[in-house]
């Protein structure tokens, strides 16, 4: 074996079973192109998920709301009275529940799903609005294909906020789920409204080829994509530096 400098000096070494000769420049490019092989198929490995955000920008009126789609994605009512709104929202419209001090009912909740042939996305990020002082419990949960909870992420807001995945254990970003429901209420014996808006979600290519297709949102990274991808530019890196190196 010898050592190789980058001013082309050699220093002869022991290899072995005894003293070893060179290897060729060909083993030596070899080595360099299994290095660079490596560090590209790492690069390949990482995806994008397309994000698709459900706006609501094309409700009218202030009438009672049941169901809105978007972006392939549907949202429907789940519980309680809803309505949609001209004035609230980030920005407006969006929709709201009243909850009466005087109903029975505990709250109100939407559900949020996707087509049956492509039906799984990921949470990304929602806005929420409560106007009561006293707090409004908000309940986002995300359920598999047997309605068994993903995650489940609980808050109480007096005003507006963006709860995004980085806010839930376990990050659902890394989650697939079937359906999202998001449930808001306030405490008994108290009258208010509450909102929601600007829900926006994931998925893959493979399961969102209608909005991949209609090149309607853009390509959000995933964490996992952009640590693969720094691993694949760190072995570029190696592979180009002009180093002393055994052959």
């Amino acid at each position: 074996m010898c050592l190789i400098y980058d001013d082309g000096q050699t220093a002869a070494g022991g290899g072995i079973g005894g003293t070893g000769g060179c290897l060729t420049s060909w083993g030596r490019a070899s080595t360099k192109r299994s290095m660079l092989i490596v560090a590209l198929l790492v690069m390949l490995g990482s995806t994008e998920t397309m994000a698709a955000t459900i706006r609501f920008d094309n409700l009218t009126g202030t009438g009672p709301f049941t169901t809105y789609q978007e972006d392939g994605f549907t949202v429907s009512k789940a519980g309680g009275d809803w309505f949609t709104s001209q004035s609230l929202g980030n920005p407006p419209p969006s929709i709201y529940a009243n909850h009466l001090s005087s109903s029975s009912s505990l709250g109100a909740g939407i559900l949020v799903t996707r087509s049956q042939e492509n039906p799984e996305f990921r949470f990304e990020s929602i806005d929420l609005s409560g106007d009561n002082t006293a707090g409004t419990a908000f309940v986002i949960t995300g359920l598999d294909d047997g309605n068994n909870q993903v995650f489940n992420y609980e808050t109480s807001l007096d005003g507006p906020k963006t709860i995004t995945a980085g806010d839930i254990w376990p990050v659902p970003q890394s989650l697939n789920v079937k359906s999202l429901v998001i449930f808001g209420s306030h405490a008994n014996g108290v009258s208010g409204q509450f909102s929601i808006d600007n829900i926006q979600l994931a998925c893959s290519p493979s399961a969102c080829p209608d909005i991949y297709g209609g090149g309607l949102n853009q390509p959000v990274p995933e964490p996992t994509s952009l640590l693969l991808l720094g691993i694949g530019l760190a072995g570029i890196s190696i592979w180009r530096l002009p180093r002393q190196h055994y052959s």
